[in-house]
């Protein structure tokens, strides 16, 4: 029978497994060297059976609360089978990966712009196009 309790474990566990799937995808974003660890597959695909390893060791203590336990358990659970979900549906192009913005890096004055004199900080030079070159900017 359903009831309150269920209910709860099952919307804890399964919200506990979104919500640390969502943050983990954050921190991604925000901090864009994690991209380079795997930190979401990191977090879901080995978080999310050491979570259940850790809600099984719970369950065969019999002073705790199975509820414990359980919202863990399915938290764990959700953690990795959404995690697989989404790498699957990226790897058979369902699924596009986000769209990064790139990063634009300025290390000082830099070539000056194409066509007519050079500003200011140039002023030996002018800008000529080579034949080779168009006139197409990219």
């Amino acid at each position: 029978m359903i009831d309150q309790k269920k209910i709860l474990v099952w919307t804890g566990g399964v919200g506990g497994g979104k919500a640390v799937n969502l943050v983990s995808e954050y921190a991604e974003t925000s901090f864009p060297e994690l991209e380079a660890y795997y930190f979401k597959e990191l977090v879901s695909l080995l978080g999310g059976p050491a979570a259940v390893a850790i809600a099984w060791k719970l369950s065969k203590d019999p002073r705790r609360n199975p509820a414990y336990a359980d919202v863990i358990g399915l938290a764990g659970i959700e953690l990795f089978i959404d995690r697989l979900a989404k790498l699957g549906a990226e790897f058979a192009g369902i699924a596009a990966p986000p769209i990064k913005r790139p990063v634009r890096r300025r290390s000082g004055p830099g070539a000056p712009p194409p066509g007519g004199n050079a500003p200011g900080h140039w002023p030996y030079t002018s800008q000529q196009r080579l034949p080779f070159q168009s006139d197409i900017t990219w």
